[in-house]
């Protein structure tokens, strides 16, 4: 396996609609009697309570002398009332009998606007009584107010039903902010002046989706569905709409509907249907009858057709010449004119005039794939970046010249060092203080660990004596460089005479109260030697190597003393525990102390459920997460991660019905199905992250974050043997992405960019193989190979799909040259042990060279005996070898060290995890995968 880290490879290491009840629109206004049929608005009223003055209407909720609710059901207000009985309930408002008063005050008040012109009859007749009665149902009801409203709401609503559109704009989100989401649709939908419904209509959006959620919460479908339908007519009001009908399995339904609709509306609509259910061809058809063009090039890219969408993005870039210039080159590209494309790129590079410009053009060279020229100007301007590019691609002396460091000089470079240690002193260069930790790191990584300190003293005994504070931030910096143990050994050196180890802890660990709590115990424990107590955090945190155990030794000693304290202290010290072994990758040895200490204590059973979930402990957490859906019914991450989970048990049906409700009570929210989409793909349920990322792309829009991030996903994390979908789809999302990254858009590196377009160009030539262009596919299949020669993903993907293609001659050229550049640095740095590592990984992903293979592999294992990425090519090249048991071994030793202390390069959290659920799922491969089968040469 490529490391993570080392490599900088990310993925290893969204006229008419269906009326509610046949409800009618126009403007996006729904009829007050189409409201009345509604049974969102019948209950919405229905037992209600209102904001009254002190007269017989405080009686509306009371109890019935017979000390029972009125049954509204039995009352017939669910059905339209004949002029009849209308008549029949303003009698009886004077009806000697309370109950029949009431229950006619409760139904007239359903009733809602139609009947306020029999009110105001009834207003002015001489029966006292019943003039009241009718002229506070007027009021109220002109007003909006709903029964189930507190004192607090009705007067809101009441001056709400007053005032001017700033007035009620105002109020409405009020309303809204106090969870009254019937009421806020209520007035939106009663509101007849056009331009206030516009007004109104923004906090009808924000809230429409909320109030159906709570809806679907509750169990009613309809009456969420009934919610939705006050949301309006706009594009992503409809794609909501369409989501949760296609969830409900309504699309076909819904469809036919449609097609009963015409003009541009019932297009919309259809549209919006086809987009929310992923059907690619129906929303193309659609579009082509009227859609727009925009929408229309952002599907293209989904059947394999970026041109258009590209196009779009040339007229965005007009007014950037050098973005203009960037796109310009894609499009000579795509078109298959390489001339063209040379020129402009000449062009292009000749707009590097200054710093400001320089970073933009590289961007837009590195896209097309003009690596050298890129790198050129790199040179002139970032050299430091250029120096990670060749450190990322096996190219160790590329990399040194970058720095100015000369060809045949050797570590420690003592009077290269010397040099520019004195130059950047001189020159306060702080941005150029990084050179040397560059340097430093790079001789760890690369088996000369012996010099890095050499390297670094220099210019930290300068800033020292100096006092200069940033002598510090570069102590913060080093564990990133794999610096801890030349961190602590500085720090020892300068002393604590006036605490200055103190304060270097603060940032070598972090300022965390938990690295504090465990500085303050350390220290307590060892009568103030700051020396041993650093090297026992540094230690804790993963910061230094740890060969013999002892961390294990005195994680343990410190429980044990954490568990004879009590209260306040007992808890900082058991957090500070926990965040240490996080810190350190330690993830079982944090799980073993919070079930110590999970009993009873909620917050700690909530980490315990994260810990059990991350290391993969299906049946502990089932019974979990059906708990916590109980408790949270409307949490769909939680819902998500119980249906994996369910999944992972061989429960198919209910994991599939689980997740589907969680796709409900998302509504549609782009964000939301992108992070779910995430997670399948890390599961490892790759076609069904990718079928959900394609519907986020057809119902989002082009240039917003969430389309972007479709994309982004799809490119990154998915491949044709993941998603199923052909060579000519992924090329065409693959170079989208591409454009993203000239505009800053994408994961950032020049080498990032770089892999961007490999994959564009590499998943082009792949599909022009299939459709039988060989001498196009063969000459653009060289050029990506050649783009990032020591990178992972030409084992990754590039050499395992190119077996068999009827390119054999080529495939063993690619496959010499490529190897022959990492062995060089093998040669060149014996003891650099990645290097070895990206040897075995390449050779074994391409069942080339397998002895070789074997020798690099042990080579690297031996250097780095706890690097899970390692241990997991060991395992690659047995299983090319055809050995599964041993593949099996080794597999388990990767998955378990994976997790296990970080010797001295802790990582981020998220990528420990993920290294562990990559590894996880190759154990999978190579218990249950079909054996390669290795051809002679």
């Amino acid at each position: 396996m490529k490391d993570m880290k080392i490599s900088g490879k990310h993925e290893r290491g969204v006229n008419g609609l269906p009326g509610c009840r046949g409800a009618k629109w126009a403007a996006g206004v729904m009829s007050l009697m189409d409201q009345r049929r509604c049974r969102f608005f019948a209950g919405a009223m229905a037992g209600a309570a209102l904001w009254l003055t002190p007269t017989m209407f405080q009686e509306v909720l009371a109890d019935t002398p017979s000390g029972e609710p009125i049954d509204l059901e039995s009352t017939g207000v669910l059905d339209p009332p004949t002029e009849e009985e209308v008549r029949a309930m303003l009698n009886a408002l004077s009806d000697v009998s309370f109950e029949k008063r009431q229950r006619a005050t409760v139904e007239l008040w359903q009733l809602g606007e139609e009947v306020l012109p029999a009110l105001k009859k009834v207003a002015g007749g001489k029966d006292p009584e019943v003039a009241a009665r009718a002229s506070e149902l007027m009021l109220y009801i002109s007003a909006g107010v709903l029964f189930d409203s507190s004192d607090e709401v009705k007067a809101l609503v009441l001056k709400f039903s007053r005032g001017n559109t700033k007035t009620k704009v105002e109020i409405l989100g009020k309303l809204t902010e106090l969870g009254q989401w019937k009421q806020v649709l209520h007035l939106a939908g009663m509101e007849k002046d056009p331009e206030v419904q516009e007004r109104l209509s923004g906090v009808v959006r924000k809230t429409a989706s909320r109030a159906a959620r709570e809806a679907v919460i509750d169990g009613d479908l309809e009456l969420a569905s009934e919610i939705l339908q006050l949301s309006g007519d706009g594009d992503q009001a409809l794609v909501v709409r369409a989501w949760f009908y296609s969830l409900q399995g309504k699309y076909e339904e819904e469809l036919a509907k449609a097609r009963e609709l015409s003009g541009k509306k019932g297009s919309q609509w259809r549209l919006a249907l086809h987009r929310a259910h992923g059907n690619l061809d129906g929303a193309l058809k659609e579009v082509k009858s009227g859609g727009s063009d925009g929408l229309g090039a952002q599907l293209q890219v989904l059947v394999g057709n970026p041109g258009p969408l590209l196009l779009i993005g040339m007229d965005d870039a007009l007014q950037d010449a050098v973005l203009a210039r960037a796109c310009q080159i894609q499009q000579a590209r795509l078109q298959s004119d390489r001339n063209k494309a040379d020129m402009l790129a000449r062009d292009l590079e000749r707009m590097a005039v200054n710093e400001d410009v320089a970073g933009s053009v590289v961007s837009g060279l590195a896209a097309n794939g003009y690596r050298d020229a890129a790198l050129k100007l790199m040179e002139r301007f970032d050299k430091a970046s250029v120096f990670e590019y060749y450190d990322s691609t096996e190219s160790p002396e590329k990399a040194l010249a970058a720095l100015g460091i000369p060809k045949d000089s050797v570590p420690p470079y003592t009077d290269w060092v010397k040099a520019h240690s004195e130059q950047l002193l001189e020159d306060e260069d702080k941005e150029g203080y990084l050179d040397m930790l560059l340097l430093a790191g790079f001789l760890v990584r690369h088996g000369e660990a012996e010099h890095a300190s050499a390297v670094l003293e220099p210019l930290m005994k300068g800033l020292e004596d100096d006092g200069a504070d940033i002598w510090f931030d570069l102590i913060e910096d080093m564990p990133l460089f794999e610096l801890g143990t030349q961190a602590v050994d500085l720090l020892i050196a300068r002393g604590n005479e006036d605490g200055e180890i103190d304060l270097g802890v603060r940032h070598l660990v972090d300022t965390s109260k938990q690295s504090d709590t465990m500085w303050a115990w350390l220290k307590k424990r060892n009568d103030g030697d700051a020396d041993k107590s650093l090297r026992q955090i540094a230690l804790l945190a993963g910061l230094l190597k740890d060969q013999d155990g002892a961390t294990a030794a005195l994680h343990q000693e410190l429980v044990d003393e954490a568990g004879k304290g009590e209260g306040e202290l007992q808890d900082a010290r058991y957090l500070a525990l926990f965040t240490f072994a996080i810190k350190r990758h330690e993830l079982a040895t944090a799980s073993t102390l919070v079930d110590q200490i999970a009993q009873g204590n909620e917050r700690w059973q909530q980490t315990k459920l994260f810990l059990d979930t991350a290391l993969l402990r299906w049946q502990k957490v089932e019974p979990a997460y059906e708990a916590l859906e109980a408790q949270d019914p409307g949490n769909y991450n939680n819902l998500v991660k119980w249906a994996m989970v369910l999944r992972k048990l061989g429960q198919a049906q209910k994991a599939r019905e689980v997740l589907d409700r969680a796709l409900v009570l998302t509504m549609g929210d782009l964000g939301a199905l992108n992070t779910i989409a995430l997670n399948l793909s890390n599961a490892g349920y790759s076609d069904e992250a990718w079928s959900l990322w394609k519907r986020v792309a057809m119902m989002s829009e082009a240039g917003e974050a969430d389309y972007d991030r479709s994309i982004l996903y799809m490119a990154n994390y998915s491949s044709p043997e993941k998603s199923g979908a052909s060579w000519k789809i992924h090329a065409s999302i693959a170079e989208v992405y591409a454009g993203f990254t000239m505009r800053g858009r994408g994961m950032g590196s020049t080498g990032g960019i770089l892999n961007a377009r490999f994959k564009a160009d590499f998943y082009r030539g792949m599909d022009y193989l299939t459709v039988g262009k060989k001498k196009e596919g063969v000459k653009l299949l060289g050029s990506s190979c050649r783009l990032n020669p020591g990178s992972g993903v030409l084992a990754d993907e590039f050499f395992p799909a190119l077996r068999g293609v009827g390119v054999q001659r080529e495939y063993d050229q690619w496959f010499d040259e490529t190897y022959q550049h990492v062995a060089a640095a093998c040669e060149r740095f014996p003891r650099a042990h990645n290097s070895h590592n990206t040897a075995a990984w390449l050779a074994s992903r391409s069942l080339r060279r397998l002895d070789d293979a074997l020798r690099h592999a042990e080579a690297a294992v031996s250097l780095r005996p706890n690097q899970g990425a390692y241990l997991d090519t060991m395992a690659e090249v047995w299983f090319a070898r055809g050995n599964r048991k041993k593949a099996i071994e080794w597999s388990d030793k990767a998955v378990a060290v994976s997790i296990s202390h970080a010797q001295g390069a802790p990582r981020a959290e998220s990528m420990v995890l993920n290294n562990y659920y990559e590894l996880t799922k190759q154990r999978e491969r190579f218990k249950h995968g079909k054996m390669p089968k290795v051809k002679k040469r």
